[in-house]
């Protein structure tokens, strides 16, 4: 298992699985939402297959195995430490974080995560577009988890 530091990541990444299965943990948040293919996780001792339009947060700190089926693709949310944002930014993500859970995302949200992640993909090096990017999508996530259309759960 693998430790991963938070030196610098990337806000937004697109990554593609192998079919061997990886294991590690991170000392920041991760929110993964598969766009191709499916995508095994088992997250502190929860698995679940992760199909598009489906996703996953990952605590900090917890231990996590994936694995790629079908050419998987995934895009990838890192999120700072707690103690690099500020109040407000804190409080909005112990919204999204209070565990680690698995969920289903509603068509509108998949439609736009596809385009955000057609133009990560053009161009990765732009650290403000995956800023910009990991912006709409937690605010958009937490005002799904606020109307009930974003529910974290255990998958199917």
């Amino acid at each position: 298992m693998k430790n991963i530091s938070a030196d610098f990541i990337k806000p937004t990444e697109i990554i593609g699985l192998s079919h061997e299965v990886n294991s590690h943990q991170h000392n920041y948040n991760q929110l993964v939402i598969t766009l191709k293919g499916r995508a095994e996780f088992n997250i502190a001792g929860v698995g679940n297959l992760i199909l598009p339009g489906q996703g996953c947060a990952i605590t900090a700190s917890s231990n996590h195995a994936f694995s790629g089926i079908d050419a998987a693709q995934l895009l990838i949310l890192n999120l700072p430490c707690e103690k690099e944002m500020g109040i407000d930014d804190r409080q909005r993500m112990n919204l999204l974080f209070s565990g680690n859970a698995y969920f289903q995302l509603d068509n509108q949200i998949q439609a736009l995560i596809q385009l955000l992640a057609l133009e990560v993909q053009d161009t990765p090096e732009d650290l403000l577009l995956s800023r910009a990017c990991s912006n709409t999508l937690i605010a958009l996530l937490q005002r799904h988890l606020h109307t009930n259309r974003f529910r974290p759960q255990r998958l199917k």
